[in-house]
């Protein structure tokens, strides 16, 4: 009997789905919450975890509305009109952070993911949405920020007024000897560089305010390549840009936006080999305007796609290559997006570069 049992797997029989009774007891001993949505959108089931889930998000599990689900501050609302399904098929990959309940009372982290379920013979069925608890570990990033925020702020002082004598001195001529000038132009531009660090940690930490004003995000992005075209004086490999020819006006804050695509664009150059090139393009909707970046280096590893935007994250084979970079560009870029309630999306096939896309939900665009 047992003999006969395996050949019959070894033939590639389709073993017998398991008894509903018994997926639902294994589903409710997941340590997540689970929800399955079929092909025309409408729930399921769902298990115990997913129930608490919902009652601390105020979620209508039918219509998928939320009245209590916030960004990455607490305290930003994501708005009623969301569906959760839609916001997690968009995710990148395991999904944005999000926190449930009111911040008023309890509330818990989460992190989503959505998987297309099919049978096997490829026949659509719906999805499943797995949401995982992370209070503990997004505390402990909290904590980490507001260590990034007071040592920023405790750099930054001493270091101004570093930045500001030695302008003084730079400016009255110097100190009459060209050797001593020298040195103080070299420590010039180190302690820029030091301010510059100290500028980004305090963007990690989320103190940068999002000072919102109408601008054409065309023009913005025009300008940022240029100023990074103009910085590596043609040392760069060529940034290919393609925006429409009227005005995308849009409330951002313009220098923020600025140097997220900025980082984004030093991360395309890190990786795109001398013979390649970068493509920057601009389009919008009525909803959103889309910055994308296409590089054309090594791509992205799926196992490392959810990781790409975790702080000091660098890929192991770019320590191989003894590729400069300290992680913190595409979090910083991160960061800014998701101030102004946009995301970053990424799309890559290894050996063919990556895509990564700025969404920013402008309403109207006009």
């Amino acid at each position: 009997m047992n003999d006969q049992t395996n050949a019959g797997s070894e033939a590639g029989e389709t073993p017998e789905p398991l008894p509903d009774g018994v997926a639902r007891a294994m589903l409710e001993r997941v340590d997540a919450a689970a929800v399955f949505y079929d092909a025309s959108r409408r729930p399921r089931w769902y298990n115990a975890r997913a129930a608490e889930f919902a009652a601390l998000a105020g979620l209508d599990l039918a219509t998928g509305r939320t009245r209590h689900v916030y960004l990455a501050d607490r305290e930003t609302r994501l708005t009623g009109n969301v569906d959760i399904l839609d916001e997690t098929l968009a995710g990148p990959g395991r999904g944005q952070l999000y926190w449930l309940g009111d911040p008023c009372g309890t509330q818990v982290a989460v992190v989503s993911r959505a998987h297309r379920l099919e049978t096997q013979g490829g026949g659509f069925l719906g999805w499943s949405i797995l949401a995982y608890d992370v209070t503990e570990t997004a505390t402990i990033f909290v904590n980490r920020a507001e260590y990034f925020s007071a040592i920023s702020h405790e750099l930054r002082t001493p270091l101004t007024s570093i930045l500001g004598y030695l302008d003084l001195i730079i400016d009255d001529g110097g100190s009459g000897d060209d050797e001593i000038d020298r040195q103080l132009r070299i420590v010039l531009r180190r302690a820029e560089q030091l301010s510059k660090l100290v500028a980004d940690y305090a963007e990690l930490s989320g103190v940068g305010t999002v000072r919102a004003q109408e601008t054409d995000l065309c023009a913005l992005v025009t300008d940022t390549v240029r100023a990074r075209q103009e910085r590596a004086a043609g040392r760069e490999r060529p940034i290919l840009t393609r925006v429409p020819d009227r005005p995308l006006v849009c409330r951002v804050d313009p220098g923020r936006i600025a140097k997220a695509l900025d980082n984004i664009l030093a991360n395309a150059v890190t990786y795109t080999p001398p013979e390649g090139s970068i493509r920057v393009s601009v389009e919008a909707d009525s909803t959103e305007v889309r910055i994308a970046v296409a590089d054309e280096g090594a791509g992205i590893d799926a196992a490392e796609m959810p990781r790409i935007f975790d702080l000091f994250y660098r890929s192991p084979k770019h320590y191989r290559k003894v590729i400069q970079g300290n992680g913190i560009g595409l979090p910083i870029a991160h960061t800014i997006v998701t101030a102004h309630h946009g995301r970053i999306t990424v799309h890559s096939v290894p050996g063919r570069g990556a895509t990564f896309t700025i969404h920013l939900p402008c309403g109207a665009v006009r």
